[in-house]
């Protein structure tokens, strides 16, 4: 009999795992608070129920009996901690979600357990009429639950404090907010696996960060995998993720963990027990390595041993499109694209501002054994 998994979420971000568990055998049941999104028409059962029913989310689990769980998103990460420790499934733990869907009590175990991070305060919305921000500008304002750089605003001056507080009211499901001291540097995510307490790193993927007028955070547009660095750092790095796994008791999961590094120091910015999003997990991961890491999360969850292997070494990168870029970079691919561009969606054009990932237009994957000549391809060039 086929082994069944459940899979919270079938927008975009999820489709890939999706294909990935049909591709495998296994019979998949998906649910999602819209009955349109893309992963419905792909699986086997579809429920349109929402990612954070944790009841409803349990009782399909059980009704079909199903043999794993597991999410490529923040929101539904505490849900399926809930379904794998009351149904005995193999996963994320309720305290790791919890932690990784929380961004102060990532800051209060990183003091506790002696890892860089920024300086920070915790406040709610009723603190603010006479606070003075104890930080040198700029400093940065963000919600303790959101994702995807949604209400999280750099500040450079106080006159600008307002609008950000605001900007994290809205995207916050609680009352409560950071304030950071803004780290300086190059950022980077660090994509891996966790088994048995065991961290695989799979590959380092750096940021390419669009700045401009308006912005309230910088938006990323580019992502390039796998980036090395020299041994020493390297072991920095991997030490610096075993360190934040066992401080988060992270088990069971992908990882997904920013940092920059900044003077030769490494500094925690955010770390998530789910895979990289932007096509790293689907699409960097596997073309600059060889490692597919989709796969390897639904073995975890379905307690098979990860045997992880690098059959590639080149790399990989992302490109996205927005309206400072959008005609240059449709005329690029539509007439004579490098054979080195894997994959592309070109999306209707809207006039708007970049401000946040929600404006990007569409996107291409290209790899090359040269870095520098992939940000050549990557740039249009």
């Amino acid at each position: 009999m086929k082994k069944k998994l459940l899979i919270l979420g079938a927008g975009i971000i999820q489709v890939p795992i999706i294909e990935k568990a049909r591709s495998l055998g296994y019979v998949v049941l998906v649910l999602d608070g819209s009955a349109d999104a893309p992963g419905m028409k792909l699986a086997d059962y579809s429920f349109v129920i929402s990612t954070l029913d944790s009841e409803s989310a349990l009782q399909i689990a059980k009704d079909y009996e199903v043999d794993a769980v597991i999410t490529t998103s923040d929101y539904p990460v505490n849900v399926v901690a809930q379904i794998c420790e009351q149904l005995n499934l193999i996963g994320i733990s309720p305290f790791a979600a919890a932690v990784c869907t929380n961004k102060y009590l990532q800051r209060e175990l990183a003091l506790e357990y002696a890892i860089k991070c920024p300086r920070f305060v915790k406040l709610n919305f009723n603190q603010l009429a006479d606070y003075a921000v104890p930080f040198n500008y700029p400093i940065i304002v963000k919600p303790l639950d959101s994702s995807a750089s949604r209400g999280i605003t750099i500040v450079y001056k106080e006159t600008a404090l307002a609008q950000a507080f605001s900007e994290a009211e809205r995207y916050s499901r609680t009352d409560e907010f950071l304030i950071e001291e803004f780290i300086g540097g190059k950022e980077y995510s660090l994509e891996g696996l966790v088994q048995h307490g065991q961290v695989h790193s799979l590959g380092v993927t750096e940021k390419f960060l669009e700045e401009a007028e308006g912005m309230l955070f910088p938006v990323e547009i580019g992502h390039i995998c796998s980036v090395g660095f020299n041994q020493t750092m390297e072991e920095r790095i991997l030490h610096f993720a075993e360190s934040v796994v066992r401080a988060f008791q992270i088990d069971n999961s992908a990882l997904h963990l920013e940092f920059k590094i900044l003077d030769d120091q490494i500094y925690l910015i955010e770390c998530a027990c789910r895979p990289g999003g932007d096509f790293i997990a689907s699409d960097l991961i596997p073309l600059s390595t060889g490692i597919d890491m989709l796969a390897s999360l639904i073995k975890i969850a379905m307690g098979q041993e990860l045997m992880i292997e690098r059959s590639v070494e080149t790399y990989a990168g992302i490109k996205f499109l927005d309206r400072s870029n959008y005609r240059r970079l449709t005329r690029y691919l539509s007439e004579s694209p490098p054979a080195s561009i894997s994959k592309f969606n070109i999306e209707v054009y809207k006039d708007v501002p970049l401000k946040s990932s929600l404006d990007r237009m569409g996107y291409f994957i290209a790899c090359d054994k040269n870095k520098d000549r992939l940000i050549e391809i990557l740039d249009g060039k």
